[in-house]
């Protein structure tokens, strides 16, 4: 239970705020068409992979979507403070401190 624990607190206070997720690690995106039959046939093609922010701004009117006070400025400082390397390689440094502080 107390390693359980460790392991929670570093994900919420290390990785908590999303940022590899949200700024760095790219998802794909699928592009839906229906079929024949009338089933939903989902292609995921290589231009449809992109970071989930990236995909935010390409959205027409991109800016509602934002909370209030929140703007592209203030993203795009987060997402070009590092690389997506540099981040990866930062956040494993990470996790292989917390492992091998459960592991030792």
């Amino acid at each position: 239970r107390r390693t359980e624990n460790f392991i929670n607190f570093k994900l919420r206070n290390y990785f908590g705020k999303l940022v590899y997720l949200n700024f760095h690690r790219p998802s794909a995106y699928a592009k839906e068409a229906i079929d024949k039959k009338g089933k939903r046939k989902r292609t995921y093609s290589p231009e449809n992979y992109m970071i989930p922010y990236e995909k935010l701004r390409s959205l027409p009117k991109a800016s509602e979507y934002l909370k209030p006070g929140i703007t592209f400025e203030k993203l795009n400082e987060i997402t070009y403070a590092e690389s997506d390397t540099e981040y990866a390689k930062r956040m494993q440094k990470e996790k292989i401190k917390m492992f091998k502080t459960i592991f030792r």
